[in-house]
């Protein structure tokens, strides 16, 4: 298969993905963790094509997965991370949507649950110490760097309806620019760099030590996200505050509403594994996410992080009221 956005698909029964699995619960590497268990045999919607993906520094391509709609993981088996990643499927772990397939055609006798326990621990990690593999653990690893010239990746993000070609068009003179920026850090001198070499749109302040700014905001609460120049004036010259990035795809939320879903406190570091506490806590935006505007169309779908410090608490008195 070759599957497309917006496409139904069944997620095989678990004895027959156990048939996919190698003895470490991966498939070309790729793991099958035991949060993904629950959603088998059950009917869900392509969300992208995931034939690239990002890391904390580049794209990488991928082969023969997908991300589908809305099945995000819930830690449970990686010591409560919250970050909820998007599974990533491999197509081998998926059929066409058709009545005739709805039953299960294997027994399912305990081997994917197994496999998917094993999943957790590659590479010697140990959870009892702190130490899991996820699938976003081992992206450096199960990919090829993916460099923004390569045409293909663009064709491909417009036959999986990833993207239209207006989004394209709309973002290819950045994607062009940004590129130049690349080559020319490397290959020109100081003098024919652009704004100094910085992509676009880059979100950088000035400052040596960034502040803090705590709301204690709660889940359902809703808060307002200041202006970009509000946030400029909390980030240091890396962009960030505290360690964390204000990312470019956040820009668009400036000045606009929502509602917090979720605080994160403790996740894994996709490098080392390790699961850590947040020291300063991060609030997730409900149906805030990377949309890969200025990612090169990364379709990962990453909720974003946002310090309390670069929102504003709403009063229940200013809410607006149902109908």
């Amino acid at each position: 298969m070759r599957l497309k956005a917006g496409e139904s698909v069944r997620i095989k029964g678990s004895a027959e993905i156990a048939r996919t699995l190698d003895p470490n619960g991966t498939l070309d590497g790729l793991p099958f963790m035991p949060e993904m268990l629950r959603y088998c045999g059950s009917v869900a919607t392509v969300h992208r094509s995931a034939h690239k993906t990002c890391d904390a520094e580049s794209i990488r391509r991928l082969d023969k997965v997908v991300h589908l709609a809305g099945l995000r993981c819930d830690g449970q088996a990686h010591g409560g991370c919250q970050i909820g990643c998007l599974f990533f499927w491999h197509e081998d772990w998926l059929e066409p949507d058709r009545a005739e397939l709805l039953e299960e055609t294997a027994f399912d006798d305990g081997t994917a649950a197994e496999l998917a326990k094993r999943s957790v621990r590659l590479h010697g990690r140990r959870p009892d110490s702190g130490t899991y593999s996820c699938q976003a653990t081992e992206i450096s690893l199960i990919t090829a760097d993916l460099p923004w010239y390569s045409p293909r990746q663009y064709l491909d993000d417009l036959r999986s309806n990833n993207i239209t070609l207006l989004q394209f068009i709309r973002v290819a003179p950045s994607i062009l620019f940004n590129g130049y920026q690349e080559v020319s850090k490397r290959l020109f001198p100081r003098a024919l760099w652009i704004r100094g070499g910085r992509p676009y749109p880059s979100v950088i302040g000035q400052l040596q030590r960034t502040p803090t700014g705590r709301l204690d905001l709660q889940i359902g609460e809703r808060v307002s996200v200041k202006s970009r120049q509000e946030i400029l004036e909390t980030l240091d010259r890396n962009g960030a505050n505290r360690g964390l990035t204000f990312d470019w795809e956040m820009l668009p939320m400036c000045g606009k509403d929502a509602v917090v879903s979720r605080i994160v406190k403790t996740l894994i570091e996709e490098r080392t594994g390790r699961l850590r506490e947040v020291q300063n806590p991060c609030v997730i935006l409900e149906g805030v996410s990377c949309v890969g505007r200025y990612h090169r169309f990364c379709p990962r779908s990453q909720d974003s992080f946002w310090r309390e410090i670069w929102l504003e608490r709403i009063p229940a008195s200013e809410e607006p009221r149902a109908d």
